[in-house]
């Protein structure tokens, strides 16, 4: 019989010297630094960390609220394609609007908003914020100046004044 030699020799005994080694190591480690019962960071440690999530998070809404279109109120008979898409409304009551507007017309308050549009009470509660009716154009008594009568402001009495 042969006996092959192994290619590096006294492989066990140097296996069992590496796992020894690195079992004494540990031990003194464990012995050096005990596991304390808290394993979690002291708040001295965890501070920065939290002051740079805390300064990315408010990068990041600021970059966020800088994207979004700002909706500003708008009057309804003059809905434009991309505010009714802004406000997530079907092109379909932009046509309506404009329809409705071409006839001569023009939308008041919201019931005729409504009947014009045909969107529904939840609809309308969402986009009514940025909804700017005209005023009512009801006839008004017109007002009548009373002449005004110039004195002499040396002879007037108090009651003139």
């Amino acid at each position: 019989m042969l006996f092959r030699k192994q290619p590096f020799g006294f492989y066990l005994q140097k296996l069992k010297a590496v796992f020894v080694f690195t079992g004494l190591v540990l031990l003194y480690q464990l012995f050096r630094n005990p596991p304390t019962k808290n394993t979690s960071l002291k708040s001295k440690e965890l501070s920065p960390w939290v002051k740079q999530s805390h300064r990315l998070d408010s990068l990041l809404t600021v970059v966020a609220s800088s994207t979004t279109p700002k909706l500003r109120s708008f009057h309804p008979n003059f809905l434009t394609d991309y505010r009714a898409y802004s406000l997530d409304l079907p092109t379909a009551v932009e046509d309506r609007i404009k329809a409705y507007h071409s006839a001569g017309k023009s939308i008041t308050d919201r019931s005729v908003f409504q009947k014009v549009t045909g969107i529904s009470d939840s609809s309308y509660e969402r986009i009514a914020p940025y909804l700017k009716h005209p005023p009512s154009r009801t006839k008004s008594k017109r007002f009548v100046a009373t002449p005004i009568v110039k004195k002499d402001l040396n002879r007037a009495t108090a009651l003139e004044l």
